[in-house]
């Protein structure tokens, strides 16, 4: 019985720490999504990350994600891809020029998921 009395209690803490936990990352998240110095989206960072809508799930990300690129860098083409916290896509291209660049994209809620609410835990 005294077994049973301890471990309600150890659950209780558990779950409230569980709580914070969601809580901090969908803070940090939520800084994320607002950008750096509040400037627009442009990809260039985490914080700077192009957040792709729709519920369509990866087919769909992956065709935004293609629309985006070829509007604000045409001629360019993929050279890599990671997903990184399970909730960015970053996107290595080639420029017309030849360089390389490197482009995020939030694709949280291509899964369901509302803004600052995607699975996973931190790099």
């Amino acid at each position: 019985m005294k077994r049973a009395l301890i471990a309600i209690p150890v659950l209780g803490v558990v779950a409230v720490m569980a709580g914070e936990a969601a809580s901090t990352f969908n803070s940090r998240r939520a800084q994320d999504a607002r950008g750096e110095a509040g400037a627009d989206p442009n990809g260039e960072s985490i914080g700077q990350a192009i957040v792709i809508k729709g519920e369509g799930g990866s087919a769909e990300a992956v065709e935004r994600e293609n629309e985006w690129i070829l509007t604000h860098h045409p001629g360019s083409r993929k050279v890599g891809q990671a997903l990184l916290r399970w909730i960015y896509d970053e996107i290595e291209i080639q420029l017309a020029d030849g360089k390389t660049k490197k482009i995020y994209f939030d694709i949280t809620e291509c899964f369901g998921f509302p803004e600052g609410e995607g699975e996973g835990g931190e790099e």
